[in-house]
């Protein structure tokens, strides 16, 4: 959290129309909802999140990049509290501002959360419902974010949309292509990636063993008992 909010902070400090104590007051207010959301106290989480939107609201033109933050933090207590769809309109808000704007690793966060977002809201249906559900509707945030992350030249981030993209194919059935996706991203995922989503890519490759031993991918390989407890591990 502490670099996160210093590396948040370092381009208010040159924009000329903050001051120190303004800066000051948003990075703490940063700290203590992500903490109360980290902690399920959402009742106080709720409460400082209206203070910061507030805040840095009067901010939004001169300083994108604070209203920005404060969007993500409140996507992030929705996430936490399930509730899915408004957080993907959160979502599609900070991606709009960050083209506004020209944010673009901001924009390339906010597309690989909605898409993580859609995914989530898939696997949150009723079993009834999942099995209708289709996995490439996911897709359009995502290509998008990779097509920015080819121009911009930052590979951890393009290793994060193919670890994703890999864990659609795992869902539309293609478990042998998913693995391979995965295995070919997982260095460099594992090099400068975030926590979550490498964690995410791990969880995407134990299935893809888990599917293979019970004959989920067609044309796949079975993987070894060993394989599959060492990847689950």
């Amino acid at each position: 959290l502490k670099c996160q909010t210093s590396n948040m902070a370092q381009p208010l400090e040159h924009a000329g129309d903050g001051s120190a104590t303004q800066i000051y007051h948003h990075t703490l207010l940063l700290l203590l909802h992500e903490w109360s959301v980290r902690r399920n106290d959402f009742r106080n989480a709720h409460s400082l999140g209206l203070l910061l939107r507030s805040s840095a609201a009067h901010n939004q033109n001169a300083n994108p990049t604070v209203w920005v933050s404060a969007l993500e933090q409140h996507a992030l207590l929705l996430v936490r509290e399930g509730h899915y769809g408004e957080a993907q309109r959160v979502n599609e808000r900070i991606g709009a501002v960050c083209e506004q704007h020209s944010l673009h690793l901001a924009h390339i966060r906010s597309l690989l959360q909605l898409t993580t977002l859609q995914l989530q809201s898939q696997q949150s249906l009723p079993t009834s419902q999942r099995a209708n559900a289709c996995p490439s509707a996911c897709l359009p945030p995502l290509l998008q974010c990779l097509s920015l992350c080819k121009r911009l030249g930052v590979p951890s981030y393009h290793a994060t949309c193919l670890s994703i993209l890999a864990q659609i194919q795992l869902r539309m059935g293609s478990v042998r292509r998913a693995k391979v996706l995965l295995v070919s991203v997982l260095p460099v995922l594992l090099s400068g990636g975030e926590l979550q989503y490498v964690a995410m890519a791990w969880c995407t490759l134990a299935r893809c063993h888990l599917q293979d031993s019970g004959g989920g991918g067609s044309g796949s390989e079975s993987s070894s008992p060993k394989q599959r407890y060492t990847c689950l591990q």
